[in-house]
């Protein structure tokens, strides 16, 4: 994204662009790996077809997010491997693509690591037998391990130096003290339900010796479990099926392989693959209802949150930045730290602590929804000096139904009892449209918050 930024260009629209390219390469890539190590165009395109028309993988190549560079990542991975054991000639270009992009993958998600564990050791061993002398094996070995120290080692260095630790933020804000495994199983069981993917286990057992006596099929499972087994232990996520996406190309090719390559009768091959399209259709039209959904906000209520106007997430944060023309003297703090903060300018917290490294080791236990684990303390907004307290925004339509808050208002602000607030503390009333407005806690005076109340003729309301 910094280079959008740097030319000027509007980001969002970049990341839809980025993330449609991505896309694309991620199916160029899984289906000649499939095409080329099955010998079967069948293989391929069957792949691609329930890869491509899978809800979930298709919807985060405009999520915004890094999910689809993850995923095309690993499948070019993937692709060199194959070819790799495919040809059995190997050479110094394989190792190094190999290295290079393992390493673009940790730096993407570190948690990239539960990929390359499996397949840095397997390069190795195909390194190690590859039929060429000592020397040769001696220069692709640095070809495979010297990219990958200097690129890694070299970015943990720097985020030791930076940040003082090597693991993400993220990770402290989103490991909570409740039972993760428990939300993993959901998660994971939620996508198989929602998508009638529930034969398809039965399937590879009922063909596991075919399955694990093949070497592009045995990697592919391998890799497919250990990622559902880190997904368990992580507890899932909160967005519509996220984490599944980097993984989802090698299900996919290798459920078009049990159905192309191991089951005999073509009505049923057409059959399973029916199946899988309209599991994926039917998981598009009835997820947002389905009543074992839980803790999970699909493609529509993530959305709603920028687009519903009651919500409005965006243009609160155009409406803050236009306010006080990106003040960085003026602080807010929010659960929304996207689009508010983004559009905002302001010096923002992050109250669930994602980017913020003392309420990701030390807030509140929040709830046991994937990735809100953590929040703030009120103690600690006051120690930073917080001047809006906005939270989950606050949006009440038309004039206005109060003329003061009392303490029972503001859990939302985890505000407890009166003791906790500053003498003069108020809520704030901010006209975010024609029709809604935005309610704020103001807690840190300002001269330039209390200049802008004035000028915009903002409401303030007392609290009993």
């Amino acid at each position: 994204m910094v280079m959008p930024i740097k030319l000027g260009i509007d980001v969002v629209s970049f990341s839809y662009a980025a993330g449609l390219l991505l896309f694309l390469v991620t199916l160029h890539f899984t289906y000649h790996a499939a095409v080329h190590v099955f010998e079967s165009k069948a293989v391929g395109l069957l792949t691609i077809l329930l890869l491509g028309t899978n809800y979930t993988f298709s919807m985060y190549a405009t999520g915004g997010l890094e999910t689809q560079l993850q995923a095309s990542l690993f499948s070019m991975i993937l692709y060199v491997l194959f070819m790799g054991i495919k040809r059995r000639q190997w050479g110094i270009v394989p190792f190094l693509e190999i290295s290079v992009l393992a390493s673009l993958a940790a730096m993407t998600r570190l948690d990239s690591a539960i990929f390359l564990i499996f397949i840095g050791p397997l390069a190795l061993f195909f390194l190690l037998r590859d039929q060429v002398s000592g020397k040769q094996k001696a220069i692709h070995f640095a070809a495979l391990a010297l990219p990958f120290l200097l690129l890694v080692g070299g970015w943990f260095l720097w985020k030791l130096s930076y940040y003082g630790n090597i693991l993400p933020n993220t990770f402290y804000a989103k490991v909570g003290t409740v039972a993760l495994e428990k939300n993993g199983i959901r998660f994971l069981g939620m996508f198989f339900i929602s998508y009638w993917l529930l034969p398809f286990p039965l399937l590879a057992l009922a063909f596991a010796k075919r399955i694990f006596t093949n070497v592009y099929t045995a990697i592919l499972s391998v890799t497919v479990l250990l990622w559902l087994g880190y997904i368990v232990k992580v507890g899932g996520d909160f967005m519509e099926f996220r984490f599944l996406v980097p993984i989802l190309p090698f299900a996919f090719m290798l459920l078009a392989f049990l159905i192309v390559k191991c089951v005999k009768w073509r009505w049923l091959q057409v059959l399973l693959a029916l199946v899988v399209v309209a599991g994926s259709y039917s998981h598009a039209v009835n997820f947002d209802t389905a009543s074992y959904r839980k803790n999970i906000e699909t493609r529509t209520t993530l959305a709603a949150h920028i687009t519903n106007e009651n919500e409005n997430w965006d243009e609160i944060g155009r409406v803050l930045g236009k306010a006080f023309d990106g003040n960085r003297d003026v602080t807010i703090a929010v659960t929304a730290a996207g689009a508010t903060p983004y559009y905002a300018k302001l010096r923002t917290i992050d109250m669930l602590g994602l980017n913020d490294a003392w309420i990701a080791r030390h807030g509140d236990h929040h709830s046991n929804k994937p990735g809100h684990y953590r929040i703030t303390t009120f103690a600690y907004l006051k120690e930073q000096k917080v001047n809006l307290v906005i939270g989950h925004p606050w949006m009440e339509e038309g004039p206005a139904k109060r003329n003061a808050f009392t303490v029972g208002d503001l859990y939302r602000y985890r505000v407890w009892n009166k003791e906790m607030l500053p003498q003069d503390a108020k809520m704030v009333r901010i006209p975010i449209d024609s029709k809604w407005n935005l309610y704020a806690l103001y807690v840190t005076n300002s001269a330039e918050v209390d200049r802008v109340i004035s000028e915009q003729g903002w409401n303030t309301f007392p609290i009993q």
